[in-house]
């Protein structure tokens, strides 16, 4: 579990207006630190934006029309692009929490030959 990061230091913030700065926070976060030794006196914690794949990598089959999914989770606007012409994407924008589809198109090889 994530937990905010302790610095060894009685106040190490002793010199910082905590009411007038920013403290970006990763995404998700932003109740932790308000708990918080350490950061709890911060006034304006403002969680950054997140974008997650469920993926790093998936496969998709060589057969004509095969598909496979990716699930985005983002609080932020996002585009997706194949720069391959056998590769079709369901969505190409969109922001929230999407799926996307991926299909492999029918391929015509070197030799005529159809994949």
């Amino acid at each position: 579990m994530f937990q905010p990061f302790f610095i060894p230091a009685d106040d190490p913030f002793w010199l910082v207006d905590k009411s007038t700065c920013t403290l970006y926070v990763p995404y998700g976060t932003s109740s932790l630190y308000k708990a918080a030794n350490q950061w709890k006196d911060f006034t304006n914690i403002v969680e950054m934006p997140d974008l997650t794949l469920n993926a790093l990598e998936t496969k998709v089959a060589a057969k004509a029309n095969s598909t496979t999914s990716v699930t985005i989770k983002s609080t932020v606007t996002w585009t997706a692009v194949s720069d391959q012409a056998w590769l079709t994407i369901d969505k190409s924008s969109g922001s929230g929490d999407q799926t996307l589809t991926f299909t492999a198109q029918k391929m015509l090889l070197q030799d005529n030959v159809q994949r």
